[in-house]
């Protein structure tokens, strides 16, 4: 007996969305009770390149499927493209369209756009109110005026998304009142001086800006997570406080022939280390340090640490887990460990990873060890271990 066919259409509509869209539209040749299953799918997914080795026209199929879509809500909506050219926007426009007129709350477009002239996304996908999700990838933005997302949760850009300046970002961010998460993955911005993400809701952060000299201000008072590879950003205090996991990838002061940039940066990268008070959990990639090591403009750091506003009693009371990649052991990186092993009175692990030059060298691993054994610990608790080759 056939019971599956007897399953309440919804429920089989629910189980067929877990298929590739080409496998789930067949199902509907297995029977009467199944012609109508896939009119009500929740998940519609289409990948051109999933296209290309089978003679098949993807607009087509695009089109054809959701033609016989009934008017029931669609939660997910993924879409990639590859041979988007002007002419092909409007069809993009009705997709998109669609998708926003059936309550669509996951969206995902990743366009290999090629220098497009026409804006590839339609005005009305930036007022769908019930999207919680939204994800962009390959593709230049431009972000009209009137921007409105009431639930949306998750905002992921990159990668490769370009801006024409900052002003967009803050219209996105400003535009989401409870979002939690935030995502630029080799993001730009054209005639961007700085970009500023200030953010209330926001709970986590990652940051990859392209290039990495990107000049940030960041504005969180409830962030709980960042990972930010860069130049050490401007971090507010009580953004700094809030954090209870911190990665912070090429975590040093950029080397540059501008004195005053240069001590901007070691501003900000002391600032940030004594402002998390309350994490956990710290990594740290110490890969371009041996690089600043040689620059003339290179600050003790330990004494700037030592001369800054913030108080070391107030830092690191959390801290617990600390790992540090690419280590070269430069003065720089021993004072960093050393102010972290005098100051974070509750860790227990400190790891190590050294850096590719280093991994060569078994003397200098051996002399960087002995150094850091020697360092005073305020956690009695703290051990000190060296990842593995």
């Amino acid at each position: 007996m056939d019971r599956i066919s007897y399953i309440p259409c919804a429920i089989r509509s629910h189980i067929v969305s877990f298929l590739p869209i080409e496998d789930a539209i067949r199902t509907s040749v297995l029977s009467r009770q199944w012609r109508d299953v896939c009119s009500s799918l929740s998940t519609l997914t289409f990948n051109q390149f999933d296209f290309v080795t089978r003679g098949k026209h993807f607009k087509d199929f695009v089109y054809q499927t959701i033609a016989v879509h009934d008017g029931s809500d669609v939660k997910t909506f993924m879409l990639t493209v590859f041979d988007v050219m002007d002419s092909n926007v409007p069809h993009l426009h009705s997709w998109i369209s669609f998708a926003v007129r059936h309550n669509v709350e996951d969206f995902s477009l990743i366009l290999f756009s090629g220098g497009l002239k026409l804006n590839p996304l339609p005005l009305r996908l930036f007022t769908c109110k019930t999207l919680t999700q939204l994800k962009l990838g390959k593709l230049d933005i431009n972000v009209p005026n009137v921007v409105l997302f009431p639930m949306l949760k998750t905002l992921v850009l990159g990668p490769q998304v370009h801006f024409y300046d900052e002003n967009q970002t803050s219209r996105l961010i400003s535009s989401s009142p409870v979002l939690e998460y935030l995502g630029f993955i080799s993001c730009s911005w054209a005639n961007s001086s700085l970009l500023v993400i200030s953010a209330p809701s926001l709970k986590f952060l990652y940051l990859n800006p392209s290039p990495p000299s990107q000049d940030v201000r960041i504005c969180c008072s409830n962030l709980r997570q960042i990972m930010y590879a860069g130049n050490p950003p401007d971090i507010s205090l009580e953004t700094l406080s809030s954090l209870s996991r911190a990665d912070f990838d090429s975590y040093s002061p950029a080397l540059s022939s501008n004195r005053e940039i240069c001590d901007l940066h070691n501003h900000n990268a002391s600032r940030i280390l004594m402002g998390l008070q309350n994490v956990v959990s710290l990594s740290l990639n110490c890969a371009a340090m041996e690089v600043f090591n040689e620059s003339s403009y290179m600050l003790n750091m330990e004494e700037y640490w030592q001369s800054n506003v913030v108080s070391s009693q107030s830092t690191l009371n959390q801290l617990r887990t600390v790992r540090i990649a690419g280590f070269g052991g430069s003065d720089y990186e021993l004072d960093l460990v050393r102010y972290i092993l005098e100051n974070a009175n509750v860790m227990e692990k400190l790891i190590i990873d050294f850096s590719k030059i280093v991994k060569k060298d078994v003397a200098r691993q051996t002399s960087i060890g002995k150094k850091l054994q020697q360092f005073k610990k305020a956690s009695p608790c703290a051990t000190i271990s060296f990842a593995s080759q």
